[in-house]
């Protein structure tokens, strides 16, 4: 009855143990995982690329916010035929730092609709024509601003917004 006993409590430690080496294990586990994949996080990748990244770019970034907030253009454009003219008001304003040219994209098939000349500050556009003409309907579409200095024309980056193109008839 001794041998008994003893085997029954052998066999529950031995259970215990077991389970502990199991637990410990997926823990173990879990913090190695952790260690190995800490890089793939957004949050810490975004750290690194910051602390990567050249000072003179924080300033780049920082013109072209500017810039952004200097610059205005119709979020829908109307046009009543396709080889009509559709008012987009793009406008660069007098307190711009840079000059820019505007680039307008179809977004269902990446063609180019619209490319202005260099707009510099103070300036506007009214109105344009396509450069591809549009069946009736509704097009989203993608502005590409592309800002320059200006002093010397140089390329100083680009930002885009999203706007909606209608074609009437």
């Amino acid at each position: 009855m001794i041998k008994n006993k003893s085997a029954f409590r052998n066999r529950i430690w031995a259970g215990i143990a077991g389970i502990c080496l199991v637990a410990g294990g997926f823990f173990i586990g879990l913090g190695i995982n952790a260690r190995l994949t800490w890089k793939d996080d957004p949050m810490v990748r975004d750290i690194l690329a910051r602390e990567r990244q050249d000072p003179h770019e924080e300033e780049q970034n920082q013109m072209l916010l500017e810039a952004m907030q200097n610059v205005t253009i119709e979020q829908t454009i109307y046009f009543k035929e396709a080889d009509a003219k559709g008012e987009i008001r793009i406008a660069n304003t007098p307190k711009s730092p840079l000059c820019m040219t505007v680039i307008l994209l179809n977004d269902q098939d990446g063609s180019r609709l619209y490319e202005s000349g260099m707009i510099d500050p103070g300036y506007y556009i009214e109105s344009v024509y396509l450069e591809k003409r549009l069946e009736p309907g509704v097009y989203p579409c993608t502005v590409l601003f592309q800002f320059y200095e200006p002093d010397g024309d140089r390329f100083a980056g680009e930002t885009a917004e999203k706007i909606i193109v209608i074609i009437e008839k």
